[in-house]
């Protein structure tokens, strides 16, 4: 896995790209592009949830606010993913109109 190294005082944090995190989806196996985007969504908010928790109840870890911040990253990117089908059904739909 790639990352990078971060010092937080004299205690260094491995840090993994949120990318290399994200299991791979093959859309031949699953071919709805919304089914995707909103378990991609439900994903990113349930990861979310969890850090905020940690961090709400006293969990100072800096890793906290990373998984927080990529939770954050796997919702908006699957959000977007989400729009842009829905831009592309619109799309087909109005050229088949």
């Amino acid at each position: 896995m790639r990352g990078f190294t971060l010092w937080l005082g004299h205690h260094p944090q491995r840090i993994f790209s949120a990318v290399s995190m994200i299991p791979p989806v093959s859309f031949q196996s699953s071919p709805d592009t919304f089914a995707v985007a909103q378990a991609g969504m439900q994903r990113g908010l349930a990861q979310f949830n969890r850090a905020a928790d940690s961090i709400a109840g006293g969990g100072i870890d800096p890793g906290n606010v990373v998984e927080m911040m990529q939770g954050q990253r796997l919702y908006e990117l699957n959000a977007k993913l989400l729009r842009t089908g829905d831009e592309m059904l619109g799309t087909l739909l109005n050229v088949m109109a």
